[in-house]
């Protein structure tokens, strides 16, 4: 299976979506695609928080929102010196 490595950008972590996530570091994970990872990482951290819109609230992560981190398949992230994160 597939290996993602998802990396929190560093001048969004003072986003109020980063209040609930147990990680703000770089997490890798087994998934079948972007969106499972992103999801999965999501669930396992309890990354949700409720924001309230103008018409009505909904649930964001910050693992789920290009915005607030990218998400590489493991091949094209390379393998010079970087962190290797945590694994979930």
């Amino acid at each position: 299976m597939p290996r993602f490595r998802l990396t929190p950008l560093a001048s969004r972590l003072t986003d109020v979506v980063w209040h609930q996530s147990a990680q703000r570091a770089v997490v890798v994970v087994e998934a079948v695609d972007e969106r499972a990872a992103r999801t999965q990482v999501s669930d396992q951290l309890g990354a949700w928080v409720e924001r309230v819109g103008a018409a009505r609230s909904f649930w964001v992560s910050p693992w789920e929102d290009p915005y607030f981190v990218t998400c590489v398949q493991e091949e094209e992230a390379g393998t010079g010196g970087e962190d290797q994160g945590a694994e979930l």
